[in-house]
């Protein structure tokens, strides 16, 4: 009945707000009939009349109801109409549906008055595709033009490649903008603006554009990653997890990836730790490092933390390992002290609460005409109050505790002769940016009926 109402208010207000000189006619069961504006709602109609009344009729009384034929279309609002049709259509590459549309356009809007310049509309789009145009950016070109175009465009994301491998951000950034002016689907140019946003430190804008990249070419190993280390710094730890399973699946066995992952699941807060996606890419890291692992080690390579050691190496560092376990050693001691201390805090004040709730129950008492008071709070209440309150404080102490014990095994292992972990995960440099070369320009120009340019869209 509520939602009846609600409905009933607005669909009331659009009906006052709308003009009723269009006259429907509602014809009842009962014989009667209602002149106006009808609008449909959930159980039935609003019939606004000519007055500015509004009524309500319920579907089962109604036995017909005659629509009055709409108001002819103004020049405006026709025009209105064709340049949103128009607006549709631009971002449609297929010009056999473009024209499709048009074609049902043109014949929902027959004996209008925008009719002749949508057949004028269609026409010119008949003639792109007799030419064999095709779209390149916002543009519809020859194939010929299209792949002098994407050259142009691959030529200036190479040169963009370059000045940024040197260090040269303002000159890379120029290229970029105009690779991408170019072609707006050039990938390799909105990796590269990726790869300049990040060293800027606008993450943000990095993130779009490798999710630009994502979208342009799938399953790209080297997005994947930049996406996952970008999701980290920003500590969308799930997502950057899930993100890099995704990655290790494209490319199964990659050392940089790995090495990465290896630092991701190092680093990761307690609170992502035996989550689904924690376990998930924990087990597709597992499973590939070990293979690439046994794979390395027949070349003497093997694996260190988030890195790889030579052999020579690996013996030096395991040396230096074992003179730093005593303090590691001391420090997991102390981290699962600092543990059990927090469990015994939940407990004791999950206790008190509970102690708290039966005084709170027992204060209620009913008086002598049954009336319920709450009566006063023995001070023992205050007392369990008092006791979480230091017990929820010393709980914040025992996690920051636990955050510098993390951080001093980290910085053990972070002076070792080869660091294990360093926490930094690595972007993919310019060097891996998908490279997709220009499509080779047709032997042979398509047949036409006729010799005029290109027309912009």
């Amino acid at each position: 009945m509520k939602r009846s109402i609600v409905a009933l208010f607005v669909f009331a207000l659009a009906a006052a707000a709308s003009s009723a000189a269009s006259a429907d006619v509602v014809l009842l069961k009962d014989g009667t009939t209602l002149e106006g504006d009808v609008k449909r709602y959930a159980t039935g109609y609003l019939v606004t009349q000519a007055d500015g009344t509004v009524k309500m009729v319920e579907q089962v009384d109604v036995k017909s109801i005659e629509m009055a034929s709409p108001a002819p279309l103004t020049t405006k609002t026709a025009q209105e109409k064709l340049d949103s049709f128009r607006r549709s259509v631009e971002y449609e590459k297929d010009i056999d549906k473009i024209i499709e549309r048009y074609e049902r356009f043109i014949e929902q809007n027959a004996g209008t008055v925008m009719e002749a310049d949508a057949r004028k509309d269609l026409a010119m789009w008949q003639q792109r595709r007799e030419q064999g145009l095709v779209k390149f950016g916002s543009r519809w070109v020859t194939p010929a033009e299209r792949a002098k175009l994407q050259e142009k465009a691959f030529q200036q994301a190479a040169a963009a490649r370059r000045a940024l491998k040197q260090g040269k951000l303002q000159e890379a950034e120029s290229l970029i903008n105009q690779a991408i002016a170019e072609d707006s689907q050039n990938a390799a140019a909105h990796y590269l603006r990726g790869l300049l946003h990040f060293r800027q430190d606008h993450l943000m804008p990095a993130r779009r554009s490798f999710e630009t990249v994502n979208q342009l070419v799938p399953n790209h190993a080297p997005t994947l990653n930049n996406l996952a280390v970008i999701l980290a710094k920003q500590n969308q730890h799930p997502a950057s997890l899930n993100t890099y399973d995704q990655a290790m699946t494209t490319s199964p066995r990659n050392k940089d990836l790995l090495n990465n992952v290896a630092e991701s699941i190092y680093g990761m807060p307690d609170s992502v730790r035996d989550t689904p996606v924690w376990n998930r890419a924990l087990r597709r890291f597992t499973e590939q490092d070990e293979d690439l692992a046994r794979e390395l080690e027949k070349d003497g390579i093997h694996r260190w933390g988030a890195t790889w050691v030579t052999s020579e190496q690996l013996e030096q560092l395991k040396q230096a390992e074992r003179e730093a376990k005593d303090k590691l050693d001391q420090l997991a001691s102390e981290f699962d002290a600092v543990k059990v201390r927090i469990s015994n805090i939940d407990r004791e004040i999950d206790e008190n609460e509970r102690a708290m709730r039966r005084l709170e129950t027992s204060a209620y008492v009913r008086d002598i005409n049954g009336q319920i008071w709450q009566s006063a709070l023995p001070p023992v209440y205050g007392q369990l109050q008092d006791d979480n309150r230091k017990l929820q404080a010393e709980r914040s102490q025992q996690f920051v505790q636990l955050d510098k014990l993390r951080e001093q095994a980290k910085a053990v292992n972070r002076n070792l002769p080869v660091p294990k972990y360093t926490g930094i995960q690595r972007m993919m440099d310019e060097t891996h940016a998908p490279v997709i070369g220009p499509a080779p320009a047709p032997t042979t120009a398509p047949a036409t009926t006729g010799t005029t340019a290109p027309v912009g869209a």
